[in-house]
């Protein structure tokens, strides 16, 4: 009896090492979402961490456009949707340490069409005048961004 009384508690001990462990291995990403025209939050963003097509984390902003989440340490591709407004993607976003991304700000859709096109922070919009929106690639200070 005394045996396996030491034998879960070995196993409860190294689960909890575990468990620290996993713990100390995060970061966190956070940022804020605004309305590229008016500055203002947009609440209830859904923010996808992407690592190879799987999502790692998912959540939305607040009230204030704000989002946080935490996943390992590792590169991923950000992607942001909200109802009325043009979806954004980040790729290639360096998570090996905790980030505050620079402010998302995202564009409303023009006469209620879907547009998919990416407004990339600190970056103009592309607009390339066809009425089926075409891949393009920007890179800008390292990070890739998609423009649908």
């Amino acid at each position: 009896m005394k045996r396996l009384l030491l034998a879960i508690n070995a196993i409860l001990v190294l689960a909890a090492s575990a468990t620290a462990q996993d713990l100390d291995n995060v970061v966190r990403i956070k940022g804020t979402v605004l309305s590229a025209k008016t500055d203002e939050p947009i609440p209830s963003v859904k923010v996808r961490i992407i690592d190879v097509s799987e999502d790692v984390a998912m959540g939305h902003t607040d009230s204030t456009g704000r989002f946080s989440l935490t996943v390992r340490p590792g590169i991923y591709t950000i992607t942001f949707v909200a109802n009325s407004y043009n979806g954004c993607i980040l790729e290639d976003v360096n998570c090996l340490t905790s980030i505050v991304l620079e402010p998302v700000r995202m564009e409303r859709l023009r006469g209620g069409i879907e547009d998919p096109a990416v407004y990339v922070p600190s970056q103009k919009m592309i607009d390339t005048g066809d009425p089926i929106p075409v891949m393009q690639k920007i890179e800008r200070e390292g990070v890739k961004v998609e423009v649908r």
